[in-house]
């Protein structure tokens, strides 16, 4: 019979052990600690330098999405450069996870800064561990602009736009299609005199043509400076785009069934997103759903183990808790043949086993003790005699006071 321990041990081997901890080279350096917070980096070609904002939590083993900011182009340098705009960005998009990227683009030339502005973008994907599906480009003033028109050349590296007052130029307007179902995010202070009113009408007729569902801003008594107070919102906007897709409605409906521990549930949605995985392959979310494959595998080892515990105490309801749980894990892969083995293992169980005995004889004794009473009620003493006898060969609470019937009806069929 399986022992106790060798149930936990099938109990431990039921769920998937995790990848062993990564170990360093005997005389091996951990690697430093990344930089986090704002600070200047050196860039690419054709871009003096990248200002950076990264969260004080950065794990290179995880995934960030990524805003690529583009500065205006000002009258004064001081306002003609990153670390401005990615200081106030900042405050409301790294508390969120997010990375900030802003090269110092000592112009914008529409064709000519095309390909400076993508190799500043590469070397940020090689530097930081970037969720290449959730990059979302903004520009303000002719940062803006100048973001449309890589928008417009460069589609597939963007997941949505934030242009804060500027215009879409007249070729990036013929040329939105690609940008199809990617959202856009379009700011306008009323007092703008440059991006008036008449140009955001027809920026949002062209994009209405090409199918770019927009979210448009007009703050009253306001220019083109940078909205301060918009920020937050626009952030929060931010926060929810996502790459077209069901990964993140999948991934909600996995969480929920997690946190309800609904462990036919949680398979239901893990396998739905592992699909959409197998579909249309997304780092970021297959490292997501991996986290959440473990953790279902902890619940369900939660759950099996309160079994285990519980027939220290109480081993029949142990089973009957077991076997009901293992029921209704029917059909969620691979979970229910892995509860199956732990109730084959806790029949098994010496402790059950023995249960299961006492309890089979307190119901068979019960049953024979009550037609035993039965037929001497109607003073069929033979067949009573039949009855207490049974009841007394087998070993039970009752099996003394059915000895003593056994006796008591003897005497008197003697002395008959």
């Amino acid at each position: 019979m399986r022992t106790a321990p060798a149930l936990a041990a099938l109990l431990l081997a039921a769920v998937v052990s995790g990848p062993a901890p990564a170990v360093l080279a005997k005389d091996a350096k951990p690697p430093p600690p990344a930089k986090t917070g704002t600070f200047k980096t050196q860039s690419t070609s054709g871009t003096d330098y990248l200002y950076m904002g990264v969260p004080k939590d950065y794990d290179p083993a995880k995934f960030y999405p990524l805003v690529y900011l583009l500065h205006p182009m000002t009258d004064s340098a001081d306002t003609s450069k990153p670390e401005p705009y990615v200081d106030n960005w900042a405050k409301h998009l790294l508390p969120k996870g997010w990375i900030i990227a802003a090269p110092m683009s000592p112009q914008y030339d529409n064709e000519e800064s095309i390909n400076p502005l993508k190799d500043a973008l590469r070397k940020v994907k090689q530097t930081w561990h970037v969720d290449e599906k959730r990059v979302v480009l903004v520009g303000h003033n002719a940062g803006a602009q100048m973001a449309w028109r890589l928008a417009t050349r460069s589609p597939d590296l963007f997941a949505g736009i934030v242009a804060l007052s500027g215009e879409i130029h007249g070729n990036d307007r013929t040329s939105l299609k690609p940008f199809t179902g990617k959202p856009a995010y379009i700011f306008r202070g009323a007092k703008d005199s440059y991006y008036d009113a008449d140009m955001l009408g027809m920026d949002r007729k062209f994009l209405d043509a090409a199918k770019v569902p927009v979210t448009v801003e007009v703050k009253d008594a306001w220019a083109s400076e940078l909205p301060l107070d918009s920020l937050p919102k626009i952030s929060e906007w931010i926060d929810n785009v996502w790459p077209p897709g069901t990964y993140r409605e999948r991934a909600d409906s996995l969480r929920k069934a997690l946190d309800a521990k609904d462990i036919p549930g949680a398979s239901t949605a893990l396998a739905s997103l592992q699909y959409e995985l197998k579909k249309s392959p997304y780092a970021a979310f297959n490292a997501k759903a991996k986290a959440m494959e473990a953790e279902l595998e902890a619940i369900f080892k939660e759950r099996f183990a309160e079994f285990e515990k519980l027939a220290e105490a109480d081993p029949v309801a142990a089973l009957q808790r077991a076997e009901e749980s293992a029921k209704a894990l029917k059909g969620a892969k691979p979970w229910d043949a892995e509860a199956q083995k732990i109730v084959a293992a806790l029949r098994k169980d010496p402790r059950v086993v023995e249960a299961l005995r006492k309890k089979e004889a307190e119901t068979r004794g019960s049953s024979y003790m009550e037609k035993a009473e039965a037929a001497e009620a109607t003073g069929d003493l033979a067949k009573a005699l039949e009855w207490y006898r049974k009841a007394a060969g087998l070993a039970w609470s009752r099996g003394d006071e059915a000895t003593k019937k056994v006796e008591e009806l003897e005497a008197k069929a003697g002395a008959k």
